[in-house]
Parts: structure tokens; sequence; C-alpha cells
């Protein structure tokens, strides 16, 4: 026997209303405290999400994923059997900390 299908999952991505959820961190804003101590020259800054974009990510809508089985009878005891198909891991299942990982010099 031979089974074909085709699966399709749309991950919509987390928005928030009142614009307090971090997107993403930006390394060439200037930081906070540069603006308060005069002479500091400090980069880095958080993105938030706002009226232009209340999404954390793009939504995803592209996933679809071919499926295919087979079954062969060798014999009255017999099956031989194989399938082939593709999956796609969500935003929040690949670990990703979107924008965190990268290493920074140490500043004292």
């Amino acid at each position: 026997s031979l089974n074909l299908g085709l699966r399709w999952d749309y991950e919509p991505a987390p928005a928030e209303r009142y614009n307090r959820m971090v997107r993403t961190f930006a390394f060439d804003q200037p930081h906070p405290l540069s603006q308060q101590i005069q002479g500091l020259s400090l980069k880095g800054g958080l993105v938030y999400a706002n009226d232009g974009n209340k999404r954390f990510f793009p939504a995803d809508r592209n996933n679809f994923q071919p499926r295919i089985g087979a079954a062969f009878k060798l014999n009255d005891r017999s099956v031989v059997r194989g399938g082939y198909a593709l999956y796609f891991l969500g935003a929040d299942e690949r670990g990703e900390t979107y924008g965190y990982g990268r290493s920074t010099p140490l500043v004292a």
C-alpha cells in the first residue's frame, strides 16, 4: 500500500498590546546610561514591539510538509514498511535567544 499526505502548519507570532515586549537587542543604539553619565559612551539597547511591529517575529505561513509511506507484504508473517516526512519546529521549540547569543567584549 502507498500513503501520501501533506501537512500545513501556521505559526502565528506572539503580539503585545501595550508595547512592553522586548523583540531584540540593538548593538548600535546608545545605551540609556550613556545619556545620564557624561563621558560614558556605551552601546546597546532593547528594541520593543511597537505600533509599527507588535509581533515578536514575522508570522510563518509557508510550512508545507509532505508525507509518504509505503508497506509491502513479503509473506503472511513479514511486512516491510517505510516512510518519509518533513517536519518544522516552531520558533519557541528551536531554543533561539533572538539576539542574546552574541558575544560582546568585557567592559569593566
